[in-house]
């Protein structure tokens, strides 16, 4: 099983760095601010588990849309 990739974008900002991570399935993006002093490995680490949390919540939201459309009664008409 191969593990998903992500983009990911670092811009300095004086004492801190911008990290932006974006999923390029769904164009879903995330940024947090890092400690310029912090690792490369730390820094993409966090960046990317917020990234998956961010498309876990969303999935979920989508997955309770479409559970929430569909009618609980299969025999047609309109519940009241």
């Amino acid at each position: 099983m191969s593990e998903k990739e992500f983009y990911l974008e670092y811009i300095q900002l004086g004492p801190q760095v911008k990290v932006t991570a974006i999923d390029p399935d769904t164009g879903i993006e995330v940024c947090i601010i890092a400690p310029a002093t912090a690792s490369k490995a730390e820094m993409n680490r966090v960046a990317v588990d917020k990234l998956i949390h961010v498309l876990a919540k969303s999935r979920a939201q989508t997955d309770k849309k479409h559970k929430s459309a569909e009618p609980e009664d299969k025999r047609g008409g309109v519940l009241i």
